[in-house]
C-alpha cells in the first residue's frame, strides 16, 4: 500500500468534511 496515496485520500476526506461543516455554518452550499 502506498502510504502517501492513503494519506492523501484521508486528507482529502478530512478537507471535504471540514469544508462541509464550514459551509453549513456560513449557510453556503456548493
Amino acid at each position: 500500500a502506498h502510504f502517501a496515496h492513503l494519506g492523501g485520500m484521508l486528507f482529502g476526506i478530512f478537507m471535504i468534511l471540514y469544508w462541509r461543516k464550514r459551509d453549513r455554518k456560513y449557510g453556503r452550499y456548493y
